[in-house]
Parts: structure tokens; sequence; C-alpha cells
């Protein structure tokens, strides 16, 4: 079985393909932006103690990962007062 020769709406224009792949760079770029945006808030407001695993799920966009820079807590610790 052969393909077609030519395609309803296809024309093999190099400035049309030129244009679409500069348009598809934009949009990637912008959501590259968005992403770098909103991980930098994200690191932003868990410095300040609100949790932003909820906003990466309202905005389906993945869960960041992040470094632990404590060891786990000890749940059976209790408190301690001096």
């Amino acid at each position: 079985m052969e393909a077609p020769k030519s395609t309803p709406g296809f024309t093999h224009d190099p400035e049309l393909v030129e244009v679409m792949g500069a348009c598809l760079r934009i949009i990637l770029d912008d959501i590259r932006a968005q992403y770098r945006h909103a991980t930098y808030e994200a690191e932003r407001l868990k410095k300040a103690g609100v949790a932003v695993f909820s906003l990466f799920d309202r905005l389906g966009l993945p869960r960041p990962e992040y470094k632990k820079r404590y060891g786990s807590t000890n749940p059976n610790r209790g408190v301690q007062r001096t």
C-alpha cells in the first residue's frame, strides 16, 4: 500500500514550516518559564512554611522533590522542655 502523494490541506512551504517551528519554540519557552516560576514559588512558600503539594496537584504539575536538610523526625520523642 502506497502513501498518498498529496494530502488535502498539506503544502510543503519552507516558510510555513519555519514559522510553525518558531511558534512552537515560543510556546515551549513559555511553558518552561511557567514551570520555573511555579517551582520558584513553591520553594519560597516552603521556606515560609506553606504546604505546596496541593498547589502543584491543582495546577496539574508534577510534584517537586526536595532534598531533606535534616534527618527524619522521631514522633516518639515527645515534647522536651527545659
